[in-house]
């Protein structure tokens, strides 16, 4: 019997197989979640106008590849009940729907680098969530505490992020009508394999989950100031438990990047190619070639390091 191995070893094919679609709909799923949090448990008039900040970024984001894949808007509503945008089907058959369809991952991460890089000055970094090996599923849940542990209250970029990030829920999830929109596109898309768009997936996944973290701090701390034991008891509890495992995948995350050879092996790579004492470049178990670069002494996948958003 080859016990602990052979379960490493078939969680590793079950998770690199793992298709584009798979992660929209996660995408998808946890913005309904924030959007719920904020609605049920935060709805005070500063977030209902950062929700409409959202929206008008989802909602551009839908028109620009309208007019890109030439269909025709007939109604574009941000400010109301309902925000939406109602168009005539797009020239281009299925992919155009598509395109119109997931355009708020696209816009929402947009819209969030450029104003870290040019009004932020790059205050933050994204952590790396490049879905390689299941070790990147740690990676993703541990993203949402990597951020929140470059918070500093005492600085005015803090609180701007903090503010924008109560709404990337519905800045870039798609919605439900959204994806009844492409259904038969996104069952393809559950068999498409693309590093680049999944890892752009990931991204966003992983903004809403610090979305998410930022909304439970907020109800936790509302909840204590109300004396609303029950709901401060659990939620303290949770926090705790999500600190905990963060904590413990930073120090394996530290690790990891300390020296080429702990890189190496966290990026599961089976047959090195090429190496120097400024990168290296590795396949992974899953096929693909990946390049490992020093930076500032520790090491990332290159175009992953710091500094990048």
């Amino acid at each position: 019997m080859c016990g602990q191995k052979c379960i490493v070893m078939v969680y590793d094919i079950c998770m690199q197989s793992i298709g584009l679609g798979v992660v929209i709909v996660l995408v998808t799923a946890f913005g309904y979640a924030s959007n719920f949090l904020n609605w049920r448990f935060l709805n005070y008039g500063v977030t209902r106008f950062l929700y409409y900040i959202g929206a008008l970024v989802h909602e551009t984001s839908h028109a620009i590849l309208c007019v890109l894949t030439g269909a025709k808007i007939e109604e574009f509503t941000v400010f109301g009940e309902q925000p939406q945008v109602v168009h005539r089907k797009s020239k281009i058959p299925l992919l155009g729907e598509l395109l119109i369809s997931a355009a708020p991952i696209a816009g929402g991460l947009l819209f969030l680098f450029l104003v870290n890089r040019f009004l932020l000055g790059n205050y933050f970094t994204m952590p790396e969530v490049q879905f390689s090996s299941w070790y990147d599923w740690r990676s993703l849940a541990m993203a949402p505490l990597m951020l929140f542990s470059q918070l500093n209250f005492l600085q005015w970029q803090s609180w701007v992020a903090i503010l924008l990030s109560f709404n990337v829920g519905a800045m870039i999830g798609p919605s439900m009508r959204d994806l009844g929109n492409v259904w038969p596109m996104l069952i393809i898309l559950f068999f498409v394999r693309s590093a680049l768009l999944t890892s752009l997936a990931f991204a966003a996944l992983g903004l809403i989950l610090f979305n998410i973290l930022l909304q439970s701090v907020a109800i936790l701390f509302l909840a204590a100031a109300r004396r609303n034991a029950p709901v401060a008891i659990i939620g303290a509890i949770l926090f705790i438990i999500a600190a905990v495992v963060g904590i413990g995948q930073v120090v394996i995350l530290d690790k990891a990047h300390a020296t080429f050879d702990n890189y190496y092996r966290f990026r599961d790579c089976v047959q090195l190619l090429e190496k120097t004492d400024t990168y290296g470049t590795c396949k992974t178990a899953s096929g693909a070639t990946i390049k490992i670069v020093d930076i500032g002494g520790k090491w990332y996948l290159d175009g992953d390091g710091p500094g990048v958003w």
